[in-house]
């Protein structure tokens, strides 16, 4: 800060971290299911995705001192993983600011020297990525501070990008980031042109509400909600390979000889379609129960999980099972909530028995083609793989274990060589803002605009269709011979890919610590004068920042009781703020919203501002 404003001002701020709590957030099914966790760090083998990750969630505030009164200007919420697949990292949550900021031709300078701040923490640390999603907010929303200053201007994408170049650019002059691409060519770029599976659905790293597993849950609850809605009559149906030829699903026209070829998931999903939900007893299966519109008050505190034909039929063409106990458990949970809700004399309850039983008759048919027999092998046909890239020839030789679902021995390599690893500092650190906006669009240039600024997504034709929705190419993984559109097991992989892809400017991951630095070989003496010049401006720019084990950073020794809860989630923070009317859109609301906010967090057992 003191390149920007005298000692005596720079005495008028005061950062607290308020938060320093070990939390954890659970993974959703749709990536469990459809995302396969990456190798270790170390190079063994990952394990299975766990239930829970475990982070350590970190808040703080930004204080002047304006009039005698600490009023809180600026809020930045973090996370910090230290993951056995990905690394450590760190995921800069939320940021919020209100514009009471004095003098206000350093506000800029000030917020941004704070995260940046935040960052030489974080390499000091031993964290070897850091991840920004920018994310501008909407007109009248808040993240954290209720009611913002009228005159306060709320960022649009383009500004808020460029925001974050200028953060990037000084942190990278100060030696704290060596590298900055998107989460897009981080993760997605290189494995679009792969085809093994493992790679293809290796997963990215897990944060707590990152956009990309927002965007995996609402991608797989939409297409499931295109399948319910698809009927046979109009011959709409999911597509798949079979001998190099395209056939629909439920065609008459594949060869018979061809349909034990079909993955088991789909030939349980034709089971379902064809011969189990046609059949007359099924009436009351094919969809899900409308609990209202049947007037069923008690439904859903009787039945905990809901589930119909139409859903597990669904799960199947989508590959959402891994195995065929998952359908087979489904299956069996879809009439039993028949029967437990509906007494023994109700034509539901007696329905659901007799449907049971010829669906395990319809489905022994099934596994006798599988050339499973009964008895002994009754547990082996259970464990058969349901992902979309499995055949059902030789599935005997196929069965699943615990070692095979998660055998994924792929570690992502670096899109950068040895070679340009050093390089690439060299052009961020001499080309500043504009080298790292390329850096960004990567091979994607055409995400240029004229003037090499500002970045949008271009249409090719955009005279002959101008409402069509912009999108970005994807680049195929198949070959010329197979262009015909069909469903594979990497389905969504593909799909979050797509998006990421169309908003790869707004997602940064900046490399703190890289492996490949430490090997200075074959570089010229003007890349290694650029690493030792910023080696030593990052030692002494990290010789003037206090740092503390438990806190994080700290200024004047001012730190927060551990027993205050009220920040640990920016919700909880903002609901605080609503519930009391804790404004900040005057200077005085701010002054009072301030010290409320700081007497609740030094007396978290007072009611008083409650």
């Amino acid at each position: 800060m003191m390149d920007f404003m005298s000692k005596a001002d720079a005495e008028q701020f005061t950062v607290r971290v308020t938060s320093n709590l070990d939390t954890k957030f659970s993974v959703p099914d749709e990536v469990k299911r459809h995302f396969i966790l990456p190798s270790r760090v170390d190079g063994s083998i990952s394990a299975q995705f766990p239930k829970i990750v475990p982070y350590t969630s970190k808040t703080m505030l930004l204080f002047q001192t304006i009039d005698g009164v600490d009023v809180c200007l600026f809020c930045m919420f973090v996370q910090e993983f230290d993951s056995l697949t990905h690394g450590k990292r760190v995921y800069i949550a939320y940021l919020d600011s209100a514009d009471h900021f004095r003098p206000r031709h350093v506000r800029t300078h000030c917020y941004q020297e704070m995260l940046i701040s935040y960052l030489a923490y974080a390499k000091t640390k031993g964290f070897t990525h850091a991840h920004i999603w920018s994310c501008p907010p909407i007109r009248g929303n808040s993240f954290v501070f209720w009611c913002h200053p009228a005159q306060q201007r709320t960022p649009t994408k383009d500004m808020l990008i460029k925001w974050y170049h200028n953060i990037i650019n000084r942190a990278i002059k100060l030696g704290i980031v060596e590298d900055v691409k998107s989460l897009y060519e981080e993760c997605f770029e290189d494995a679009m042109e792969n085809i093994d599976g493992d790679i293809l659905t290796t997963c990215p790293p897990l944060f707590d509400g990152d956009h990309w597993i927002d965007e995996a849950v609402r991608l797989n609850q939409a297409a499931i909600a295109r399948l319910l809605k698809a009927s046979k009559a109009n011959g709409s149906g999911e597509k798949f390979l079979v001998d190099g030829r395209t056939y629909v699903q439920s065609d008459a026209n594949i060869p018979s000889d061809s349909i034990l070829r079909l993955p088991p998931t789909i030939q349980c999903a034709d089971l379902l379609h064809d011969i189990i939900m046609p059949h007359p007893l099924a009436f009351a299966f094919r969809r899900p129960v409308n609990a209202a519109a049947l007037n069923l008050k008690d439904y859903h505190n009787i039945i905990a999980k809901p589930i119909d034909l139409g859903t597990i039929h669904a799960y199947c063409t989508m590959g959402h099972y891994s195995v065929l106990d998952e359908m087979l458990e489904d299956v069996d949970l879809c009439f039993r909530n028949a029967v437990r809700y509906n007494p023994p004399n109700n034509v539901v309850h007696q329905a659901a028995v007799k449907l049971r039983d010829f669906f395990c008759s319809e489905m022994g048919k099934l596994m006798q083609q599988w050339g499973f027999a009964s008895g002994h092998e009754s547990d082996d046909y259970g464990r058969v793989y349901m992902r979309l890239d499995s055949f059902s020839s030789c599935l005997k030789e196929r069965i699943s274990t615990k070692d095979d679902k998660t055998s994924a021995s792929y570690v992502k390599t670096k899109l950068s060589s040895e070679m340009n690893c050093h390089n690439r500092f060299a052009y961020l650190y001499k080309g500043g803002t504009e080298a790292i906006a390329c850096s960004m669009v990567g091979k994607d240039v055409n995400m240029f605009d004229s003037k090499h600024l500002s970045l949008k997504c271009v249409a090719p034709n955009k005279k002959k269709n101008p409402k069509k929705k912009l999108k970005c190419e994807t680049a195929s993984i198949l070959s010329s011979s197979q262009n015909d559109s069909f469903r594979n097991y990497a389905w969504l992989w593909h799909e979050v890919a797509d998006t990421t892809r169309n908003m790869r400017t707004d997602f940064f991951v900046c490399t703190l610590n890289a492996q490949s630095s430490k090997n200075k070989k074959d570089i010229s003496d003007e890349t290694s004068k650029i690493w030792t010049d910023a080696y030593e401006t990052y030692k002494e720019y990290i010789g003037s920042i206090q740092n503390d084990d438990t806190t994080g950073l700290r200024c004047k020794g001012r730190t927060i009781g551990s027993s205050s809860r009220l920040t640990d989630v920016r919700s909880s923070l903002l609901d605080f703020f609503q519930h009391h009317s804790y404004q900040f859109d005057s200077l005085r609301n701010a002054k009072h919203s301030s010290t409320m906010l700081l007497y609740n967090l030094h007396n978290p057992d007072s009611k008083i501002g409650w």
